[in-house]
């Protein structure tokens, strides 16, 4: 964000009023010192300088008690403890993209049970969309987050991360089996077909003897 003389840039983290939606959401604007002393919550700086480098969107704001429409940069930072893999699903941030719709039809019929208080376990029909949008949402911080998907996130019991395959840290170190591959970690595919085969007919002869 390239400020003009008089004006420097000012951010504020997770506040919706400037597009920052989420704890993982930084807003950055460019003000004059007279401004910022107008505006609670932001402090002097970019978004970069405090790690929010992820994806960088400008975004048109209107903000009540501003005669002027406020332009802003949100970006994101994506923190986490550890590794976790996701279903992923690549969604335009446009805001008339199908799958992106659809995704929203499909978190509005089937997280209905976990929303209603009837199932107190998330469905995988619902586990698997929220995943998605989650980390949609990540990609495009200046999208606005639908109502449904806050109502299921607010009840944390559609965790959208799972752990990575037997606890390991690095999700790139998963890979995945395409059809016709050979699991590494079955013993059909590890020892040579000649080599049962030899070891069947050993035993079969030693029993006819």
């Amino acid at each position: 964000l390239e400020c003009q003389d008089g004006t420097f840039s000012a951010r504020i983290v997770n506040d919706a009023t400037y597009g920052a939606t989420s704890e993982n959401d930084c807003s950055e604007t460019c003000v004059s010192a007279v401004a910022l002393s107008f505006m609670p919550g932001f402090e002097t700086g970019s978004c970069a300088d405090i790690g929010f480098n992820v994806n960088p969107t400008p975004r048109t704001m209107t903000v009540s008690g501003s005669p002027f429409p406020v332009e802003v940069v949100i970006a994101n930072k994506v923190t986490t403890s550890k590794c976790h893999c996701h279903s992923y699903e690549e969604i335009s941030c446009a805001e008339d993209d199908a799958l992106y719709a659809e995704h929203i039809e499909e978190i509005e019929e089937y997280c209905t049970e976990i929303l209603d208080g009837s199932n107190d376990v998330c469905p995988y029909k619902c586990f698997q969309p929220i995943e998605v949008l989650h980390l949609h949402y990540l990609e495009c911080p200046s999208r606005e987050k639908d109502l449904t998907y806050l109502s299921v996130e607010a009840l944390d019991k559609c965790h959208i991360a799972a752990d990575a395959p037997g606890g390991s840290n690095d999700c790139n170190s998963q890979e995945k089996l395409s059809a016709g591959d050979e699991d590494p970690t079955s013993s059909s595919a590890s020892i040579p077909f000649s080599i049962i085969a030899f070891g069947i007919y050993s035993i079969v002869s030693v029993l006819m003897i």
